[in-house]
């Protein structure tokens, strides 16, 4: 649920016209991101769906809702946590890639270049995997995408469902008004 008050103290010096511009274009963005969501989830690209989880947190931020802020960071952090998991364990197959890695990464900040799909990331550094290999990543990919992200995938498409309609009120009530 937006806190109204906050809402309004942030917005108290806008026109009209401009909150009723945010608002429709909060609107608008909502549902392409859960579409986002839902093809990087289908697609198992973790680092697509931190962004997409980033964006949708910054919505949720920006009207002052906190269930779908929080959901989405939820989302976001468990994304960035998989990511990590899954390039620890990958790079155990790979030795020669996990040293590279550590010198192009020495903060351990890894996930800040997967945009998308893992295969892809890991290949651009060591090259092609092999089957055997990728099949073990796409394994993998899939069973961590199965623990917890549908669950929170699924609370935090009703909050912004339920956003997305106080959204949708209030712009009657700024055009009414």
């Amino acid at each position: 649920m937006i806190d109204k008050r906050e809402f309004d103290n942030c917005y108290q010096d806008f026109k009209k016209e401009l909150i009723l511009e945010i608002l429709e274009m909060t609107c608008a963005q909502i549902p392409g991101n859960i579409d986002a969501l839902s093809q990087n989830i289908e697609d198992h690209a973790f680092g697509s769906l931190r962004w997409s989880a980033n964006r949708l947190k910054g919505i949720g931020q920006a009207v002052y809702e906190a269930d779908s802020y929080t959901l989405a960071r939820n989302l976001e952090h468990t994304a960035r946590r998989k990511i990590n998991e899954i390039i620890t364990i990958s790079l155990h197959e790979f030795p020669k890639a996990l040293k590279k890695l550590q010198q192009e990464f020495p903060h351990n900040n890894m996930w800040i270049k997967v945009n998308g799909n893992l295969m892809d990331f890991l290949s651009g550094i060591i090259g092609p995997l092999s089957e055997e290999h990728a099949l073990k990543l796409e394994q993998l990919e899939k069973q961590s995408m199965a623990e917890d992200i549908p669950q929170i995938f699924s609370e935090l498409k009703i909050a912004a469902a339920l956003l997305l309609e106080e959204l949708t009120e209030m712009k009657k009530e700024f055009t009414s008004g």
